[in-house]
């Protein structure tokens, strides 16, 4: 709940003032990193206007369903007090390679 909080209040805060909180990476290098464009998917979700979110972060947009899913998974093991499974693992080490892949393919 308070995760949604503070996105709340940002996206109010975006809408008033238009400061956005700039990316380090590409302020630094000037390319973009595998989570830009995520606020303005975000917004553009909350305004239901899909292509606009896409265009913004294919990538995370079409895994946000895993990324939801996983979180739930997370949490469930958390309250069961298990171990995250070897299988789970690979799955997330896979996403992140995928997503350092799409960082590198984005900026070419």
């Amino acid at each position: 709940m308070i995760i949604l909080g503070v996105g709340f209040g940002y996206y109010l805060w975006l809408n008033f003032t238009h400061l956005g909180i700039p990316c380090p990476f590409r302020t630094i290098t000037g390319w973009l990193c595998p989570g830009c464009g995520i606020t303005h998917m975000l917004i553009a979700l909350i305004q239901l206007d899909f292509h606009t979110a896409y265009l913004e972060n294919p990538f995370l947009l079409l895994t946000l369903p895993f990324l939801i899913g996983e979180i739930l998974y997370q949490r469930y093991l958390q309250l069961t007090k298990q171990t995250n499974p070897q299988w789970n693992q690979v799955l997330l080490w896979l996403y992140v390679i995928a997503l350092i892949i799409f960082g590198i393919l984005r900026n070419l």
